[in-house]
């Protein structure tokens, strides 16, 4: 990890690279989605082994809530502490950033406007690559009870050993 001095040639060097991996993310990302829907869990499991080494298989595909009660209480304290921390924190963002219904008389007895509704159901996967992080789960969070979401299901590979 690398600390720099935030200067105006900085920033604009720093936006500039987040911006071509922006577009080459979207390219692999595009690519990902078609696959899958054409080709559904297949795909789904092929992109997981070729980016994570993870080898899903639809009955494996899950962890119970059993298993996710284990793993808890395997866990160091200071760990879940930081992660339930992690969580209110980008929980707080993302409740900020609710859009909102809205609408504005144009013309007398002509309103225009728009309603808010969230979709049912969400569901993210969070490579691990090589830097598998738990709090990628809190931090890639696009959806959610929060933003008036329904279901949410996230994954990511098994995680580190610190997690």
């Amino acid at each position: 990890m690398r600390i720099l001095k935030l200067t105006a040639a900085v920033e604009k060097q720093l936006l500039r690279a987040r911006q071509q991996r922006d577009v080459e993310a979207e390219r692999i990302s595009a690519r990902i989605i078609a696959e899958v829907r054409q080709r559904g869990d297949g795909a789904l499991f092929a992109w997981a082994k070729k980016l994570d080494g993870a080898e899903l298989r639809r009955d494996g595909a899950w962890i119970s809530r059993r298993q996710m009660r284990m793993a808890e209480k395997r866990a160091r304290g200071e760990f879940l502490d930081a992660l339930r921390h992690a969580e209110r924190n980008v929980r707080r963002v993302a409740e900020r950033q609710l859009p909102q219904p809205w609408t504005v008389e144009v013309e007398p007895g002509v309103k225009i406007g728009q309603m808010v509704r969230p979709i049912d159901t969400i569901a993210c996967y969070i490579p691990g690559g090589r830097h598998a992080s738990c709090f990628g789960l809190y931090a890639n969070d696009d959806g959610g009870p929060s933003k008036g979401c329904w279901r949410e299901t996230r994954c990511c590979r098994l995680p580190k050993a610190e997690c």
